[in-house]
Order: C-alpha cells, then structure tokens, then sequence
C-alpha cells in the first residue's frame, strides 16, 4: 500500500516544533510513504483563501495520484478544498481543531473523516459524518519520564502552543496569561515560541513588567528536557479551531506525569476532567483564567498524583498507527 501524506498546513519555521509535521513524519516512516506540502506561501497568511490551496500543485497532485493507493490529508479544520475533487483514489481525512461547521455534506460521502476526541466525534456524527472514526494523535511516549515537581512557593508553567498568526496572540490567551503573571508573583512561565510574532511576544513581556519571570526559548529544544522543571503544562484558546483538540503540548505534558490547565473550548478539556489530572479554564476571561490557576496550586497534590498514574498511555505512537491501520482498510474497502 502507498500512501500520499497530503499536509495543508503551514510548514513549521523551526523544523521540528509543528505537531502535525511530526505526526506525518512517523506515519510516513511506518508506511513508506510520500509526501506533498500544499499551502502556498512560507509563511502563515491570516486571511488566506483556502479555496486556493492546493490549486499551485494540482499537476503534481494528479502524477501522484497514478501512483498510489490511498490519499491522506491532513488540515487544521474541516474544510472541502476543492483540489479534492480531483483525486480518484480513496481520502482519509484527518481533522486537527475541533469540529464547529461544515460546508455541503454530499461533499464528503466518499472521505473517511478522522477527528482527534471523543467531542469531536459526537460533533462529526450529528453533523451527518457518520463513517467518522477516532484516532488519537500519537508521538514517541518513551522520550518521556516522568516527574513529580513538589510545589512550594512558586508555580512554574509550561505554554508551548505558539500563535501561527498576529491574531492568534490574542485567540490563544497569551496576554491573558501575560497579566495573569504579572498580578500573580508566584507564578512563572516557560515559553516555547516558533519564530514568529517575536517583536509582538517582547513588547507585551515589557508592558506587563514580567521579563524576570518568563523565560522564553526561540529555537527547537527537546521539551523532555523542560519538563522536569515545570509543574505543569497550560493552552488557551478562544474557539475550538485555532487548536488541535488533542494539543501535543498537553500529551507531552501529561506523558512526564505534570498536570494541566486547558481551555473548556480545546475538546481535550473533557479528557482532563475525565482523568482528573488538571484544572479547566471555563471562559476566555483573566478572571476564569486566574480561577483556574488557584485550584491548579490548590489542587496539586491530587491532580499531579492523576497525572503521574494517567501518563501518556493513550497517545503512543504504536496505538496512532494501529489506529490509522485500520482507517486505510476502511478507506480501501468502501471505495472498491
């Protein structure tokens, strides 16, 4: 079986800190197969059209489509780019944000969607996708040990979801978080960034006066190493599609055994209630924000000893391709 790994995302600026590009690369390794990159420019465009994506490389895409069996694509949102129309072997399509809205359901009575929770399944299902299946993202869980930092007079926070655009600084919560740092003198903050926006991330450290407090770190660094030394992981959003809904950030946070604080709106809040292993921001608010952080230092002897037993159990990288496995066979056989 040949499969073209189709990404329609932006191309990570620092190699190695996207999420799907890694997710891509350990399917692409297990099943020998190609890959094409279809966003159109080198950087993220706030306002880009999606129905141009793809349309630069439609010639290469119907070479390609001669010679393989089976097309995966993989977008941050659902979304009928219309270079699917031209594809004649079976898609899977995997959706990475959560699942608000869909245009034109007939459009996707030939694709087998994925989604990434158990929210988004529901959502796929009610929205009419009914042969949706769910398969959790998956990353090398071994790299991780895990680590119970005891907390005394300060929190140390780990936020490694960095904004793809100038709007996103805003979405993702990060002047929240940057005025909830400087009202709170217990707190601290460990910032993985991408290389974008640096100039927009340093003038809101100097307006809130919490330079000594917020360590950021601009170029790929193996977050195993960061963990140990951080209490837990944290990610705001806004909305549900400016996120994956199961964020690696929060995987890899929980797979070193730290506890997490996570938006209601990201669908892998329901899996941290579930497990009891990190506190829910209810809201986009400093307040809710600030409230959930309380009862993350309050809370911490029980949601850490959560953590360390939850672990990343259910996001290996085996279980990912066994997951995926099984999607390409139901993929093949509707389409015979």
């Amino acid at each position: 079986m040949t499969i073209l790994y189709i990404n329609t995302a932006p191309k990570a600026r620092i190699a190695g800190t996207d999420a799907v590009e890694n997710e891509i690369q350990i399917l692409q390794d297990a099943y020998k197969g190609k890959r094409i990159d279809l966003y159109p420019f080198n950087q993220p465009v706030s306002r880009l059209p999606l129905q141009i994506v793809g349309l630069q490389s439609l010639s290469q895409l119907k070479r390609l489509d001669r010679i393989i069996d089976l097309h995966h694509v993989f977008s941050p949102i659902l979304f009928p780019y219309p270079f699917l129309r031209y594809l004649r072997c079976p898609v899977v399509y995997s959706v990475g944000a959560g699942i608000d809205r869909i245009s034109n359901i007939q459009r996707w009575h030939d694709i087998q969607v994925v989604v990434g929770s158990e929210r988004d399944l529901d959502a796929a299902k009610s929205i009419g996708l009914s042969s949706a299946s769910l398969v959790y993202p998956g990353l090398d869980t071994s790299r991780f040990v895990k680590h119970q930092l005891p907390m005394t007079d300060e929190c140390i926070l780990l936020s490694a979801s960095a904004p793809w655009t100038s709007a996103q600084f805003s979405e993702k919560g990060f002047d929240l978080l940057f005025e909830a740092v400087s009202r709170n003198k217990d707190l601290r903050l460990v910032v993985l960034w991408r290389g974008l926006f640096c100039d927009q991330l340093m003038k809101a450290i100097q307006k809130f006066g919490i330079r000594d407090r917020v360590r950021v770190i601009n170029e790929y660094t193996d977050i195993s190493t960061l963990l140990p030394n951080v209490h837990g992981g944290i990610i705001l959003a806004s909305n549900p599609r400016i996120v994956r809904s199961m964020p690696h950030s929060m995987i890899e946070t929980l797979s070193a055994g730290k506890p997490t604080i996570i938006s209601d709106t990201i669908p892998m809040a329901d899996y941290i209630r579930k497990k009891g292993c990190g506190c829910i921001v209810e809201g986009h608010s400093l307040e809710s924000l600030e409230r959930a952080i309380r009862m993350f230092i309050q809370e911490y002897p029980v949601i850490s000893k959560n953590a360390m037993e939850t672990g990343g159990s259910d996001f290996s990288r085996e279980k990912m391709i066994e997951g995926y496995s099984e999607v390409y066979q139901k993929a093949l056989l509707r389409n015979r």
